[in-house]
Formats: C-alpha cells, structure tokens, sequence
C-alpha cells in the first residue's frame, strides 16, 4: 500500500458515515503485546451484509449462473438484485468478522464470522490462536521421534 492510498482505495469497507477503515489488529496471543519482536497476527473488521455476500466468491459464480443474473457482470441493477437474492435467500448477515493477517500482507484465509461485537470476535480470534498453539506444543516431541530413532540406530551400530 502506498502512501497515497488508504484501505478503502484498494477495496477495504469504510464505516458507515466516515472516512476511516473499520478494521484493528490484535496479537493472537496477548502475552506477546510486549515483545519487541512480535508482530499483530490478527485483524478484526466490520463487513454489512453486502461486504460479506461480495466475499464468498463461490456463491457469487454459483449465483451468476443463474439465467436471470447472468449479465450480473455488465449491469450494476442486476448485480444489485443478485446480491439481495443472496442475502435474503442464505440469511447472510453483517457483523463483526477477523481473520489471520500480518500487517502488510495478505490474510491468511478467508473471514471468520460474523460475531454480533467486536470483543466478540476477538475472543473467537484469540481462542483460535490458544487452539493452534496447544497443537504445535502436542505436534513438536511427535516431530522429534524420527531424530530419536535416528540417533538411537546410530549408536545402536556402534554396542
């Protein structure tokens, strides 16, 4: 992103009614806030159903498919009504979403959400990271059986 740009420029929502970005960035693990060396991993935003509707790309195709929304592409009016068909028919909501992102760089995956409140989702967010690391902990000593098997053959060579 460049100087001249600001989120909305390169596709990001705005807040209803002002010019700012409605998105903060959260540690995942709040014990590292501290740490010089740690970066924000998480970013929490508010989408309107529109926003999180333009955000499943499968259903849009599987939408524009359809006989009556197939020039959805080429007219803003049919587009508009694609988009309220979706809405009604999949009962999308907006609300408060996050997902996994550095700062400067693309998310990880697709949005999570919606939550009803911002602290809502960062608690989601959070207990997401705990459940990542708790696997990472459990999947490091499975990791070093093959080194311990390795090494245990090595001096099994040599008794």
């Amino acid at each position: 992103m460049t100087p001249s740009q600001n989120l909305h420029t390169i596709g990001f929502p705005l807040a209803v009614g002002t010019d700012e970005a409605t998105m903060s960035q959260h540690y995942s693990n709040p014990e590292r806030e501290s740490d010089p060396h740690a970066l924000p991993g998480i970013q929490i935003f508010e989408l309107t159903a529109r926003e999180a509707a333009e955000q499943d790309e499968d259903m849009v195709y599987e939408y524009m498919k359809r006989h009556e929304f197939r020039l959805a592409s080429m007219n803003s009016k049919i587009r508009e009504k694609m988009f309220d068909v979706m809405i009604e028919q999949n009962g999308i909501t907006g609300g408060w979403y996050w997902w996994s992102c550095f700062p400067g760089c693309l998310p990880d995956g697709p949005a999570n959400g919606p939550f009803a409140t911002h602290a809502e989702a960062l608690a989601d967010a959070q207990s997401a990271g705990r459940a990542s690391r708790r696997w990472r902990e459990a999947l490091i000593p499975l990791c070093l059986i093959p080194v311990i098997f390795s090494a245990a053959a090595h001096v099994w060579r040599y008794l």
